[in-house]
């Protein structure tokens, strides 16, 4: 009876967790999803913001022709023709059509720039969807046996925690056995399975190599320490 409540808990664990990991997926793939669809928007708006823009440099480049005309007219009717004024005239059309030239050009490589992050979004969104339809099913066989080292685990502390019961610093032995327990169970979602053989050696060694509670307790707080800052969640996403 206890082995089938065992197998039961150990099913019940195995789904929630992969349950846990099909929920994490579909938040992350509704957030590219949404990211997506922004800049799909941001992809159109500057879009229609390009085709103003040539509308309105159209527009531009005939009324600054038909001002140049109707300044060519008058000056051809005036006896005394200025030469420089024409020029700078022409030169300031000239300008102005660069500069809007120049700001059409900076829209379309803005634009470029949005089609390709879109472009990586969207594979990334594929990668995702791959993953869901065929990688959390390739990687189901080490999701069993990473449960199956956590029944194991589970076993070990309660065999110790009877044991160290019976000694004088039992509760510290629990205690420290727990903080080992909550540590390895983080690295085994992170696929590392070595920190609980690191964490197990290093307290039962100072566990046996000492008599005395109080030298016992202030030492294994030190290596506790240590092993805390070396794997801790923000010392594993920064290696």
């Amino acid at each position: 009876m206890p082995k089938k409540q065992a197998d039961e808990e150990k099913l019940t664990i195995s789904e929630a967790f992969i349950t846990f990991q099909l929920q994490v997926k579909r938040k992350e793939v509704a957030e590219f999803q949404e990211e997506v669809s922004l800049l799909e928007y941001k992809n159109q708006r500057f879009k229609d913001q390009r085709k103003q823009l040539k509308e309105e440099q159209m527009g531009h480049v005939k009324t600054l022709h038909k001002q140049l005309k109707d300044k060519e007219g008058k000056l051809a009717q005036k006896e005394v023709i200025c030469r420089e004024q024409v020029e700078e005239a022409i030169q300031s059309h000239l300008d102005l059509v660069r500069s809007q030239e120049q700001e059409l050009t900076d829209l379309q490589g803005d634009l470029r720039s949005l089609e390709e992050q879109v472009k990586v979004l969207q594979a990334e969104k594929q990668i995702w969807l791959d993953y869901k339809m065929v990688g959390s099913q390739e990687n189901q066989q080490q999701i069993q046996q990473l449960e199956n080292e956590l029944t194991q685990m589970h076993k070990t502390f309660q065999e110790m925690s009877g044991k160290c019961r019976m000694s004088p610093c039992g509760h510290l032995c629990v205690w420290m056995w727990m903080l080992c327990r909550q540590t390895h169970t983080y690295r085994l979602l992170n696929n590392d399975i070595f920190l609980h053989q690191a964490c197990k050696k290093m307290y039962f060694s100072t566990f046996t190599s000492h008599k005395n509670t109080k030298h016992i307790h202030s030492e294994t707080i030190t290596k506790h320490n240590k092993c805390r800052i070396k794997y801790s969640p923000t010392g594993c996403h920064g290696r």
